[in-house]
């Protein structure tokens, strides 16, 4: 993938292009992904949603790409970043609510991007193989 696309994929990520999509207007992956970042609508910064949606690519490929193993630490380290944007005044119990959201919204977002795959698997996992080159993508990969 070419330093335009990645650019222009994270400006769409983090700017919520995707909220904006309807079914005709979109593929499908991207129609999914609208839903699942509207499930953590006010719960998650911008620069969380990217977050969530870049782990969610990478479990994706992981699922679909061959030589692509999601590292447990690295994952968890990177799922500790999307703590509730008002974390610091939530009760053990809203916190626990919010990490089982979270994980309904994350696995949307893998199934947006498992969708993706299935659209066009080879260049999916072309694209997934310059991403792993590029040191500032923050790979959760071993």
């Amino acid at each position: 993938m070419d330093k335009f696309r990645k650019a222009a994929l994270a400006i769409a990520i983090t700017a919520g292009c995707f909220a904006t999509a309807t079914a005709a207007e979109a593929p499908v992956s991207k129609y999914i992904l609208s839903h699942a970042v509207g499930f953590a609508d006010g719960q998650l910064s911008l620069e969380q949603e990217a977050h969530l949606n870049v782990i969610a690519y990478q479990s994706a490929v992981s699922a679909v790409c061959g030589g692509f193993v999601v590292d447990d630490a690295k994952f968890s380290k990177a799922f500790e970043k999307l703590d509730h944007i008002e974390a610091a005044s939530m009760s053990e119990g809203e916190k626990r609510y919010h990490e089982r959201h979270l994980m309904v919204v994350f696995g949307v977002a893998v199934g947006a991007f498992l969708a993706d795959a299935a659209s066009h698997e080879g260049e999916f996992c072309v694209d997934a193989e310059e991403l792993r080159k590029d040191a500032d993508f923050g790979h959760i990969w071993q």
